[in-house]
């Protein structure tokens, strides 16, 4: 089965790096960005 992606958008650098290696360890695949617009961006990129 393959990882599911969780997409984080966190502006406090060390909560967002935080849930993203607990979520890693956890098995999955993670997109941490600081801002909406970046997670905006993201999403359209993969659309």
């Amino acid at each position: 089965m393959p990882k599911q992606t969780i997409l984080i958008v966190e502006d406090e650098i060390f909560v967002g790096e935080y849930l993203a290696d607990m979520l890693n360890k956890a098995g999955y695949k993670i997109v941490n960005l600081e801002t909406g617009e970046e997670a905006i961006e993201y999403v359209r990129r993969r659309s």
